[in-house]
């Protein structure tokens, strides 16, 4: 990979020289945010945070980008009243109670998208954020920011959820290709709501990891229309949305929002952990699962369940990880690897043959062709690449 070590060594000066185009959300601030949500383990550093304004502007801009302040604001509260200042419980106390108010909001939705599509015969199972609102009628899930409503509907009954939502006055949010063949329909907004809904046939273009038909059998009523899978299902279900839909086990990715949701699932006392790891072995995604308890017991002190220890393998990657987000390089070599990973995975082309039906030995060929057809765009990025890092170098060379 020429490209990338011309890469490395422009990166490297670049790094040297303070190049602006690089800079990076702090790593104290990171690691305040951590010891803030780690429930009392960090106590001296989450105090000394609290106490420097800057280290604490820093740590709020930070929760803002990564959608934790309302995590945030519960920790808080609950450990580090008498630490913060009392402009800075206002400012997380009032985002806190906004995201109340909206959860309310989007939960009240939710239940009307239920009891409309009971009415037309057709069921949802709750998924990722729409879950924790559906089983929180009290609280509404006030520490999960959202933005948009996940369900998921028998595939048998995929075709028939744009014609309901129709007839409740959403209209496509996007007319993008990439929903014509995809896991789940173009995202839907209604006229006088602030969201997407989007309606899932699958849970990722790996859909074999965690089948629909596990899930429709496995839910459990909770409202007309909306059902509730287990709390292993959906916990499984948050670790590969990061693991694997989202590339973060090859990414080295650690977002406090997706972090914050695996240690909430470790802390519950109703998540079959047997059922999590058997599954997950079954599925061969046991090392993925392994890397995002590791993340959440180093980084927030999330208990380990003794039926999924992580090993040594886990660690390392999450130490790699914590190197590479204090890094602008390794940051950006991540980056650049994820971006030729999406021209050579093929996610779309091999679930697009297997909704078709195609045999396994016949997917294989396709993945061939189509990474073979790929290689001059794989060509092109790799040289595109090289050019703006040799560009960056050139611009930190140049005399201040």
């Amino acid at each position: 990979m020429i490209y990338l070590t011309v890469a490395k060594l422009a990166i490297f000066h670049s790094v040297k020289a303070g190049s602006p185009e690089l800079a990076r959300p702090s790593a104290v601030a990171f690691a305040d945010l951590c010891a803030i949500l780690s429930h009392g383990s960090a106590l001296p550093r989450a105090v000394e945070a609290f106490a420097d304004a800057k280290r604490t502007a820093a740590l709020l801009d930070l929760g803002e980008e990564e959608r934790i302040l309302a995590a945030v604001h519960e920790a808080v509260a609950a450990q580090y009243a008498n630490s913060a200042t009392k402009a800075d419980r206002a400012v997380l106390a009032t985002r806190h109670e906004v995201n109340r108010r909206r959860n309310r909001m989007l939960r009240r939705v939710l239940l009307e998208l239920g009891t409309a599509a009971d009415r037309a015969g057709v069921g949802f199972v709750a998924l990722k954020g729409s879950a924790w609102l559906l089983e929180d009628e009290i609280g509404c899930a006030s520490w999960r920011e959202m933005v948009d409503l996940d369900v998921l509907v028998d595939p048998r009954q995929f075709d028939a959820a744009p014609r309901l939502l129709q007839q409740m006055g959403y209209t496509l949010a996007s007319t993008a290709k990439r929903f014509d063949v995809n896991f789940h329909h173009a995202p839907y907004q209604h006229p006088t709501l602030p969201l997407t809904v989007e309606v899932h046939r699958h849970l990722g273009w790996r859909h074999h990891l965690l089948l629909p038909e596990l899930l429709l059998r496995a839910a459990r009523p909770l409202a007309p229309g909306l059902s509730l899978a287990p709390a292993w299902m959906r916990f499984f279900h948050a670790v590969i949305h990061w693991q694997v839909q989202d590339h973060g086990g090859s990414r080295g990715s650690l977002p406090l929002r997706e972090l914050v949701e695996v240690a909430r699932f470790l802390a519950r006392s109703d998540v079959d952990c047997a059922a999590f790891t058997a599954h997950a072995v079954r599925v061969e995604a046991i090392r993925d699962c392994e890397i995002a308890i590791a993340s959440a017991n180093t980084l927030l002190n999330a208990p380990v369940p003794p039926q999924v220890v992580p090993g040594s393998v886990a660690r390392r990657w999450v130490t790699r990880a914590l190197a590479r987000r204090d890094s602008p390089l390794g940051t950006w070599v991540a980056t650049q690897r994820w971006r030729a990973g999406t021209l050579w995975w093929c996610d779309k082309v091999r679930y697009r043959a297997a909704l078709q039906g195609t045999r396994p030995a016949v997917i294989a060929l396709r993945v061939g062709a189509a990474r073979f057809i790929r290689l001059p765009l794989l060509a092109v990025r790799a040289t595109t690449i090289a050019l703006q890092a040799l560009a960056w170098a050139s611009y930190a060379r140049r005399p201040s």
